[in-house]
Formats: structure tokens, C-alpha cells, sequence
């Protein structure tokens, strides 16, 4: 199946006018998971037998003319900290390994009544607690792109098996960029909503503040349509539905102010950068205006966010009746020891710090309509690299990664990354986009706007 063929728009009208049926799709994606997943490690379960019988159900349904939306029959996972009833979900963690979900999270039983089909759960860095996806009890997803290399964190094996073709959708969450970091490594797109527009009811938390759900998809409109089936306000979620279902990109001068977001705290490799660039030009070429900023606070805002981080997760996880705290990986534990030492008035600065960045943030975007910058500063590093480059200065790979993409967590408005072109090694580039909290369907349709222009100009698919 090509790259179209990946576009939930594109399957839902193979469905409906019965070219194809949701079980021909299931094999479709049992057979790339048969042919993939052993390289890649996307998947730590699948589960055929009751996905083929969601997926004969879906197509009884539509041969009876009922149609329940965009997702029915589409084939999807789920990553491993989101409960699904009756299957393991361990956030892919020694201590959680014997974890039976008793019933799905909000997201998943949203998932069934929109008709998609649970094909499986898929990888993830250990307890959502690192960008990389790098440390998990199943060891690493790889990217698809170059086996080699991460397929980024937390969301590891949900990006790397929808950019390998395995499911056209998949579940992630982010905290810091759990879901944007592994969709700009893998070439695909990551959406962050608003915080609070998606119910987390079911999912194992890492930071009850910070943590979001998100679809990760080829294209923008599936990440969309996707998140218009999870928004907990369902009238949200249908205005959400109606515009991109019938989205169409218009040819108008594209007026609208980019605030584009320099980070002189950590810098972008050149290859990034050209890319980035390239995709500005294309927008400025089109009656885009943009005007660079240099993004102050970003190094207190990461200590607040590690502050924060750190003592949410580990009120959650050194509890004994939660779990046997001594059998997480040394990375895991390391850090969970370093919430210890996060005191009530360092957890309380930390959130007074954040009101500060909000406002400070809050002034840029009355500036700017849609602030830009690049997802990660660098492509995919090598699986258990431990350091980057970035010009004269060496990052650990972790900090490279989350070090601004945190800050949509932070602030909590809605994010989404897109495909920006690849490095001259044909390794993924993704530019973020960021709107103020609650403008998901003006980032959803810039953002397809985007992607459509960029296919134009030849610099993406």
C-alpha cells in the first residue's frame, strides 16, 4: 500500500464504497507487521485473532449501511501505557510486566466506538521516562529509516509502525514531546492537543500535569480526524471532524505571522537548519510574513519541567503498593531517586514558574498567529548514543531531544509536528508548529496547509 494508501481519509472511502473491506486492510497490516516488526521491534503484542473479529464486525456493519465515522475499520495500536481490557500493558517496565489491563483507558473505548481495530500495543521507552526510546524491557524500536537509529521516545514503536506501513494510526503520549520527537525522527506527524482535550483516564501516568495523548499518522489529516474521535468533548470533536473531513487545501495568499523560535541555549545542526529554512521560504513564497525571536527562559523552564516531572512520577512510583520499585531499569530508577529530592517549595516554584512562562508566552502570541521551530535540533542518533553534536557544542541525546519540545507540555497548547524533508543521508527533518491553547482546528488546518504547499514544492511525498 503506498503512501495515499496510509491516509485515513483515503481508507475511509475504500471502505465506504466497498472497494476494500476492514479485513483485507487487517491483513495489510498483519503482513507488514510479519514482514517488519522483527528488524524493527515496533510491537510487543499483537493480537490477530481478536482484531479479525473487530474487523469482520466493522465489515458486517458497513454491508448493512452502517457507518460509524472515518476510523471504522481502520487497523490501529496502541502504545504500552495505555490500557486495553485483557492485555498486558506494562509501560514496557520489569515491575508492570505482570500488568492485565481490567478495562480499556478512555482513549481506547473511545477507539472501539469509533469503529478502528486494535491490532496491538507497541513499544515504548520505559515508563514514558526518556526521549529516546532507547531503555524498554523489550529492548529498542528502531527506525525504519535506518534500523540503526532510535526511532525516538517515549512513543518509540508507534512511530516507527506507522512510518513502516504496519497501521495507518497509533496511539502515544507525551509529556515532553513523547509523541512529536518519534514522528519527526520516523518522517511522520505527531499531534499534541490542548491540554485537557483528550480524556488520559486509563493511561499509566508519568506526570498527571504534563502528560497528553496523541495520534501519531502519515499525513495531517489522519492525525486530525484520529484526534477528533479522542477529543472528550464530543461536540468538539465533530466541529473537529466536519472541517477536516471536508478540508481542502484553498490556493489564497497564505496570511498569517510566523513567529520563528531561534533557541541560542541549544542550536540546530546545519542539516536541520537548511531544511527548516526551506520549508519557511516555501511559506514566504505563498504571502507567509516571518520574523525570528530568540526564545528567552528556555533553560529555567527545563528545570521546572524536570522539577516537576520528577516528583509527580515518583509520588506515583516508589509507592510499595503500586509496584516493586527495585526492579526498574537503572535509568528508570535514577531518575524516580532524583524526584526524592525535589522539595514541596522546589515542586511549588516550579509550577509558579510555569504561570510566568505561560504569560511570557502568552504576549508572543499576540504577535505571532503560529510560532515555528524545529522538532529536534538534530536527525535520529544512533540507538544507545548517548551524546550529540550541534555544531561546536556537545548535548546529551536526551536533553537534544526534549529540551523545547517540553515546553509545549509546559504551556499546554496544542503542537504538531510535520515532515520537513530529509538530510542528505535521507533521514527525517520535522518543523513544529505551536497555536495557544484551544486553537487545535486553526493548527490542524495551517498545518494542512502546510504539508500540502511542502508536496508542491517537492520537499516532502
Amino acid at each position: 500500500m503506498n503512501q495515499q494508501g496510509q491516509s485515513i481519509k483515503w481508507i475511509s472511502t475504500q471502505l465506504r464504497s466497498k472497494k476494500l473491506t476492514a479485513e483485507q486492510l487487517l491483513d495489510h497490516s498483519l503482513q507488514q507487521i510479519e514482514q517488519h516488526n522483527a528488524t524493527l521491534n515496533a510491537f510487543i503484542s499483537v493480537d490477530a485473532e481478536g482484531a479479525r473479529v473487530q474487523a469482520q464486525d466493522m465489515d458486517r456493519e458497513i454491508a448493512s449501511g452502517q457507518y460509524r465515522g472515518p476510523l471504522h475499520g481502520v487497523p490501529v495500536a496502541v502504545k504500552a501505557n495505555i490500557d486495553v481490557e485483557g492485555k498486558v500493558v506494562s509501560a514496557c517496565s520489569a515491575p508492570l510486566q505482570d500488568r492485565v489491563a481490567q478495562r480499556d483507558a478512555a482513549c481506547v473505548d473511545q477507539l472501539r466506538r469509533a469503529g478502528a481495530v486494535i491490532v496491538g500495543i507497541t513499544n515504548m521507552h520505559e515508563l514514558a521516562y526518556g526521549g529516546t526510546g532507547n531503555v524498554s524491557l523489550h529492548g529498542p524500536a528502531r527506525n525504519p529509516h535506518d534500523p540503526s537509529r532510535i526511532a525516538g521516545g517515549s512513543s518509540s514503536g508507534s512511530a516507527s509502525a506507522v512510518a513502516a506501513g504496519m497501521v495507518p494510526m497509533a496511539l502515544g503520549t507525551d509529556t515532553g514531546g513523547s509523541v512529536r520527537i518519534p514522528a519527526s525522527a520516523c518522517g511522520i506527524v505527531g499531534y499534541k492537543a490542548s491540554y485537557g482535550f483528550i480524556d488520559k483516564t486509563g493511561v499509566l501516568p508519568l506526570s498527571w500535569t504534563l502528560d497528553h495523548v496523541g495520534p501519531l499518522a502519515h499525513d495531517v489529516i489522519s492525525a486530525g480526524l484520529s484526534a477528533a474521535v479522542l477529543f472528550a468533548d464530543t461536540q468538539r470533536g465533530h466541529a473537529l471532524r466536519e472541517a477536516l473531513d471536508g478540508f481542502k487545501p484553498d490556493t489564497k495568499t497564505l496570511d498569517v505571522n510566523i513567529g520563528v523560535c531561534n533557541v541560542p541555549d541549544m542550536g540546530v545542526d546545519a542539516p536541520v537548519d537548511a531544511a527548516v529554512s526551506n520549508v519557511l521560504e516555501v511559506l514566504t513564497n505563498h504571502g507567509a510574513r516571518q520574523q525570528a525571536f530568540n526564545l528567552q527562559y528556555l533553560r529555567p523552564l527545563h528545570v521546572s519541567w524536570l522539577n516537576i516531572m520528577y516528583a509527580e512520577a515518583t509520588a506515583r512510583y516508589v509507592k510499595e503498593e503500586f509496584c516493586d520499585y527495585r526492579k526498574f531499569s537503572s535509568p528508570v530508577k535514577v531518575q524516580l531517586e532524583a524526584g526524592r529530592s525535589v522539595t514541596g517549595v522546589n515542586y511549588l516554584d516550579a509550577q509558579r514558574f510555569r504561570g510566568f512562562f505561560q504569560d511570557y508566552f502568552g504576549a508572543l502570541f499576540d504577535d505571532f498567529d503560529v510560532i515555528c521551530l524545529p522538532t529536534l535540533p538534530v536527525v535520529a542518533p544512533q540507538i544507545n548514543q548517548e551524546e550529540v553534536q550541534i555544531g561546536d557544542r556537545t548535548v546529551s541525546t536526551q536533553d537534544a531531544m526534549t529540551f523545547t519540545n517540553q515546553l509545549a507540555n509546559m504551556l499546554g497548547c496544542p503542537a504538531i509536528s510535520i515532515p520537513a524533508g530529509n538530510d542528505a543521508q535521507g533521514l527525517p527533518v520535522g518543523v513544529t508548529f505551536l497555536m495557544p491553547h484551544g486553537r487545535d482546528l486553526e493548527l490542524l488546518q495551517f498545518a494542512a496547509r502546510v504539508e500540502g504547499l511542502l508536496r508542491g514544492a517537492g520537499i516532502t511525498p
